[in-house]
């Protein structure tokens, strides 16, 4: 499995987790602190906190068209980012969206309080190369997973730690 591949696998397995401002996990998240831990799984450190992320990758950044699964996605404002998650493909994020929805698969495009600001690649190409499918042009809501999935995961990531 690529590191790519490891990347998006960590966030997936993350979603229905409850999401708690400066929570590292594993089962309360903040937007920032979980994209910091998914790129951790795979030996990248990167630090917590959205715009201290985006100052760190900014000279990383892609063109929204050639996003692959695994990469950065940042809102906000020049200079004020204020929301991080990784794109996992289908034109879709995860991430640690607020205290009622927790850690959740959402539309690219979808509305997160602020434009998106960038999108960044700091793993290298994938094998495959980025959809060239248009983005969805409406936002769906994405229900996370039900509580005995959430556990499952849960119990998944305990057994794989060293």
């Amino acid at each position: 499995m690529s590191d790519r591949q490891r990347v998006v696998q960590f966030m997936l397995d993350q979603v229905g987790e409850r999401y708690r401002l400066g929570a590292h996990g594993p089962d309360d998240w903040d937007c920032s602190n979980l994209t910091s831990a998914a790129y951790a799984s795979v030996g990248v450190s990167i630090s917590p906190g959205s715009q201290q992320q985006w100052r760190e990758v900014m000279d990383r950044r892609i063109p929204v068209a050639n996003i692959e699964p695994g990469d950065l996605v940042y809102w906000g404002t020049p200079g004020n980012a204020t929301h991080a998650g990784i794109y996992v493909g289908d034109w879709q994020v995860v991430n640690a969206l607020n205290p009622q929805r927790g850690v959740v698969k959402t539309p690219l495009n979808g509305n997160y309080g602020t434009p998106l600001l960038g999108v960044a690649s700091i793993l290298g190409p994938s094998e495959s190369s980025p959809s060239s499918m248009p983005p969805p042009s409406e936002p769906s809501n994405s229900e996370p997973p039900p509580k005995a999935q959430r556990r499952k995961n849960r119990r998944r990531r305990l057994e794989q730690r060293p």
